[in-house]
């Protein structure tokens, strides 16, 4: 007896769909990703992958900001339907730049040759060993040790009137992140760029990152101290996005410095007494020597900025 039109049609539309499903299912899968780093130390990258033919190659991809590369890191693994796999990086000797952007993902290859390309992961290379507080306005953000909202809030409006008083000298300068982090003593400030590979400089910007390291203690005098560093390490950033990566290359020392400097809204007062001193003594830098970065002696250091922000 033959079955009517509408009983095969109902018949076929339950079992398509299952027929699909199961030729739908992808040849490999990720079971579970991770990621984690110590500040300085080291960072782990894990993966597990399940394939219907055995998984028989991993690769790690780092993309480091500020690096031109893509690190493609092949890792060992023994061939099988179910795999897992880490990869550690040691931070001491090749560390990620300090308070970047590391975006990460993995390639998975099975035996017959398909391959799956997991998503993009960020990784924000923070210094984990505290427990900062943040406080933002609109892209600015100021993240502190100290956890007091009056001192958050006074390190804010430090950084948007300095922002505001740099733009309507440069001119408007795009979008982007400024991030604010204060150390609560140079010592600590000190440790944190040493154990990210980079040389101790007191304050620091990266404006390639967008972010901005300074040490301010919570002392009596905290106030005057955000007024000197934070504009100053903001003047750097925004120069460097006034005129980009390979204009900024070539910004000579004292017009950075000078212009950082003159940002400045309680500049250091030993600076004039010194610039007073060195040009009645004869004494003052060439400018032609003014063009390289300054030295690490902290008087000619001193006068070199003075003579910077003068110019």
């Amino acid at each position: 007896m033959r079955a009517p039109a509408r009983v095969l049609v109902l018949l076929v539309c339950l079992l398509l769909p299952a027929g699909l499903l199961a030729q739908d299912q992808p040849p490999i899968s990720v079971v579970q990703l991770s990621a984690y780093y110590s500040f300085g130390q080291q960072a782990a990258f894990s993966i597990e992958a399940e394939a219907e033919a055995d998984v028989t190659a991993l690769y790690l991809y780092l993309d480091v900001e500020g690096v031109e590369r893509v690190d493609v890191i092949p890792v060992p693994i023994e061939p099988g339907p179910s795999v897992q796999a880490s990869f550690q990086r040691d931070l001491r000797g090749d560390p990620f730049p300090p308070f970047g952007r590391v975006t990460w993902w993995w390639e998975v290859e099975d035996a017959v040759g398909h391959h799956l390309t997991t998503a993009h992961t960020l990784l924000q290379y923070v210094d984990n060993r505290f427990d900062w507080q943040t406080r933002s306005s609109g892209s600015l953000h100021i993240h502190s040790v100290v956890d007091d909202p009056v001192y958050l809030q006074a390190a804010l409006d430090v950084a948007r009137a300095g922002l505001s008083r740099i733009e309507q000298v440069l001119g408007g300068l795009g979008q982007g992140d400024i991030d604010v982090y204060l150390y609560p003593s140079e010592e600590e400030l000190r440790a944190a760029l040493e154990l990210a590979g980079r040389e101790w400089v007191g304050g620091q910007a990266r404006p390639e990152l967008g972010v901005v390291l300074v040490a301010v203690p919570r002392d009596e005098a905290y106030l005057a101290r955000m007024e000197r560093v934070i504009p100053h390490e903001l003047s750097h950033l925004l120069v460097y996005r006034a005129l980009g990566a390979g204009g900024y290359a070539h910004v000579p020392a004292w017009l950075d410095e000078g212009f950082a400097t003159m940002n400045e809204v309680r500049p250091d007062p030993n600076q004039a007494v010194l610039l007073e001193q060195a040009w009645r003594r004869g004494q003052l830098i060439p400018l032609a020597d003014l063009c390289a970065p300054f030295p690490a002696d902290p008087d000619v250091a001193l006068l070199s900025y003075a003579e910077s922000a003068s110019l």
